[in-house]
C-alpha cells in the first residue's frame, strides 16, 4: 500500500461526489473517507499488491460510507496522529504542570501553551464568553470558600465577581450579564455525607450584587453548562444529564434526559442541536454524542482508558477532551468521526478540562 494509493482514490472519490450530487464534503466526510481507504487497503495489501479490483472495492466502499453522516463513529485506540489540528479558536484548560492546578491557554494545535493564573491554592473549571475575550473560572481560597473570577485573555486583568463561603463549580457565562454555577449550599457546617447537604443552582450578576436560586432546594445539580443561544441549561443529577429552561428551571418537555449509565460533563455544540458527555462503561469513561431532537446517541471513543470533560470546535467539526489513555491526563483532539486523534500537551503533569472558544 502506498501514500499515492490512498490519494488517488481519495481524489475520485471527492469529484465523484461532486460530480454527483449539489453539496460537498464536510471536513469530517472528508476524513471518514481517508480513514476507510487507509482500512481498506490495508487489509489487502496483507495478501499482497494492491490489484484494481480492490481499488474499485475501495471507491465504492468509501462512496457508500459518505451517504451516511458521522459513519464510522467510534475511534481507533492506535497511536496518536502527528498530522496539527487547526480548528480556530483557543483552548483553556487545567494543569497541575507547576504542582498547583492552574489555568492555562493554547493553540487548537497545542502551540503556544500559556499559563493565566497564579494562584496559591489552584484554579478550576474554565469557561469562555461568547465573544472569546473572557474566561470565567473558579479560584480556590480555602476549604468550603470559593471565588468566581473573570479574566480578559488580552490584557491578562482579572477581576472578582463574586467571593463565596461556600464550594462552588463550573460557572456559565449566560444573558444579561449573569454568570450560571453550582454552590454547595446547606443549612449547617456540613459535609458531602451530611443529609442537609445539597448543590444548587445559582444565578449572579457579573458586576456582583444579588444573587438567586434556581434549582428547588431538594435536589442536588451538578456542573451547570447554559446553551450557546441563552435558553436553556444542562445539568447533571441522579447520574443523569438533563435539559431545563433558563427562564423558570422547568424541564425541556422536548429534550430527553441522558440517563445512560452514569452520564456526565455535558458539553452543548455551537448550535446546540447536540450534547458531547462522557458515560462509564465496563470500568471506564468514554465519549458520546447525543441529538437531542432525536435522541440519537453515537459513540466517538472505545479505550480501555477514560476521557473526560469534552468540549466543541467553533465550527463543530472537532472535540477536545482529557483522557488518561497514555498513563497520564493529557488534552487531546479528534474529528466527529472519531479520526484525526491528536495528542495537544505532553508533560508529566494532569492536564485536564479543556475549554474552546466559541469563536475564532
Amino acid at each position: 500500500m502506498t501514500t499515492k494509493s490512498i490519494d488517488l482514490i481519495v481524489g475520485i472519490v471527492l469529484c465523484l461526489y461532486g460530480c454527483t450530487t449539489d453539496g460537498a464534503l464536510s471536513l469530517d466526510e472528508r476524513a471518514s473517507v481517508q480513514v476507510l481507504a487507509e482500512r481498506k487497503l490495508t487489509q489487502t495489501a496483507l495478501a499482497g499488491p494492491v490489484k484494481t479490483q480492490a481499488v474499485t472495492e475501495t471507491i465504492s466502499l468509501v462512496v457508500s460510507a459518505t451517504n451516511s453522516p458521522m459513519s464510522g463513529a467510534k475511534t481507533s485506540t492506535s497511536s496518536p496522529s502527528s498530522t496539527p489540528i487547526y480548528g480556530g479558536g483557543k483552548i483553556a484548560f487545567i494543569s497541575n504542570r507547576d504542582g498547583v492546578s492552574r489555568l492555562y491557554m493554547m493553540d487548537p494545535d497545542g502551540k503556544g501553551q500559556t499559563r493565566l493564573t497564579d494562584h496559591l491554592l489552584g484554579s478550576r473549571d474554565p469557561a469562555w464568553s461568547q465573544d472569546g475575550q473572557r474566561l470565567l473560572y473558579i479560584a480556590e481560597l480555602g476549604e468550603r470558600q470559593s471565588s468566581v473570577r473573570i479574566i480578559d485573555v488580552q490584557n491578562g486583568l482579572e477581576t472578582v465577581a463574586a467571593n463565596l463561603d461556600v464550594a462552588s463549580e463550573s460557572p456559565s457565562w449566560a444573558p444579561h450579564d449573569q454568570i450560571v454555577l453550582a454552590a454547595d449550599l446547606c443549612e449547617f457546617n456540613c459535609g458531602k455525607d451530611d443529609p442537609t447537604y445539597y448543590s444548587r443552582i445559582l444565578t449572579l450578576n457579573i458586576e456582583g450584587g444579588d444573587r438567586r436560586q434556581l434549582s428547588p432546594s431538594e435536589s442536588r445539580f451538578f456542573r451547570p453548562v447554559v446553551s450557546p443561544d441563552g435558553s436553556r441549561i444542562l445539568a447533571e443529577s441522579n447520574n443523569s444529564i438533563v435539559v431545563f429552561r433558563m427562564s423558570d428551571f422547568t424541564q425541556d418537555p422536548f429534550v430527553v434526559p441522558i440517563a445512560f449509565r452514569n452520564s456526565q460533563d455535558g458539553a452543548w455544540s455551537p448550535d446546540g442541536r447536540y450534547i458531547a458527555f462522557v458515560s462509564y462503561q465496563e470500568d471506564n469513561y468514554d465519549l458520546f454524542i447525543r441529538n437531542i431532537s432525536t435522541g440519537e446517541i453515537t459513540q466517538l471513543t472505545d479505550s480501555t482508558e477514560s476521557e473526560r470533560f469534552p468540549s466543541w470546535s467553533p465550527d463543530g467539526q472537532w472535540i477536545v477532551f482529557s483522557t488518561n489513555r497514555d498513563g497520564n491526563w493529557e488534552i487531546y483532539v479528534m474529528s466527529l468521526n472519531g479520526s484525526k486523534l491528536t495528542r495537544l500537551t505532553d508533560d508529566s503533569g494532569k492536564d485536564t478540562e479543556p475549554d474552546w472558544s466559541p469563536v475564532d
